[in-house]
């Protein structure tokens, strides 16, 4: 039970600082293209789909959050390493 909750807990939070981050990225970028509430859906939408698919990945191996956490650093790196 403890786990499911700090689970949520880091989920919360993580939700709290993408659309943070979305936010302050995206309005600069792409405000020609798209309203301050369309960007707001964009990123909680991207949220949404990476926290159940870490939702996903803890019930089918019971790993970790360290290991959900590390996961995400190394997809976070990649995106990092592109060049777009």
């Amino acid at each position: 039970m403890s786990l499911i909750r700090d689970s949520e807990n880091m989920l919360l939070q993580m939700e709290w600082e993408l659309l943070s981050l979305c936010s302050k990225k995206f309005t600069n970028f792409l405000m020609d293209k798209y309203t301050d509430e369309q960007l707001t859906e964009i990123c909680e939408d991207a949220f949404i789909k990476v926290k159940e698919a870490c939702m996903r990945l803890q019930e089918r191996t019971s790993c970790s959050n360290e290991v959900v956490v590390e996961m995400l650093n190394n997809v976070a790196e990649y995106y990092l390493s592109q060049d777009v």
